[in-house]
């Protein structure tokens, strides 16, 4: 899974999380911090908005199977503890074998 966030690419990178498959399902949680490393002397200010979790399904050699976009706005929930959790499940389709 790799979260994707708006603003200027260059400088707000992708955060990455690798996942396992277990029965046939994955699930985890990506942390992450909405507030920018920019200058000490003004102070952080909350200007890291994510916009979207990219889920690929990857064999070992980093071929990849299949892909999925979910976009925060319309595929996520937000809670007043300051999570976000997924309104649907993502299904991907491919078979990984094992080297």
């Amino acid at each position: 899974m790799t979260l994707l966030f708006s603003g200027h690419k260059s400088e707000v990178p992708a955060k990455e999380t690798v996942m396992d498959i277990q029965d046939a399902t994955f699930g985890g949680r990506v942390a992450f911090s909405t507030y920018s490393s920019s200058g000490q002397l003004s102070g952080d200010r909350c200007r890291r908005n994510p916009e979207g979790v990219l889920i690929r399904l990857m064999e070992a050699d980093g071929t990849e199977r299949d892909r999925k976009l979910l976009k925060i706005s319309t595929d996520f929930s937000f809670d007043e503890k300051g999570d976000y959790t997924a309104r649907l499940d993502a299904a991907l389709h491919g078979q990984c074998t094992s080297k």
